[in-house]
């Protein structure tokens, strides 16, 4: 795990392109570097496709000869790690299908823990009866 020191940003997150349903329970981070930028982790949130899963670079760096585009893969994949180990450290976990989809406290993070109930659910408006 990265640690954030004053004066030191790297490893620090950053909520970026917040996705329509965040509320909360799982934000949507990306790694900064020793400047402040965000890490490239070879797509953006919420793409569409293979190149959403979490080990998506890992995978396609296997099937790479030695060169630039491996390399390159490589970083994604280290990226992505990265996040996924400072995330869960921090007790989040994440989706099986998005590398930057953290839970902590919903349904997803209840079911991957063993939990045998989230700490919390949708939200009840009120005198809406719950289910």
């Amino acid at each position: 795990m990265v640690e954030a020191r004053e004066g030191n940003v790297a490893g620090r997150l950053v909520e970026d392109e917040v996705g329509p349903d965040l509320v909360g329970d799982h934000p949507e981070p990306v790694p900064l570097d020793e400047v402040g930028q965000p890490l490239a982790m070879g797509s953006p949130i919420d793409a569409i496709g293979a190149v959403s899963e979490p080990e998506h670079f890992r995978w396609l760096a296997a099937t790479l000869a030695d060169g630039e585009e491996r390399r390159q893969a490589m970083l994604w994949d280290s990226h992505r790690q990265l996040l996924a180990e400072v995330m869960t450290a921090a007790g989040f976990v994440r989706h099986p299908n998005e590398w930057w989809h953290f839970s902590w406290g919903d349904q997803l993070w209840a079911w991957a823990r063993g939990a045998g109930v989230a700490c919390y659910g949708r939200w009840l408006e009120a005198g809406e009866p719950e289910d």
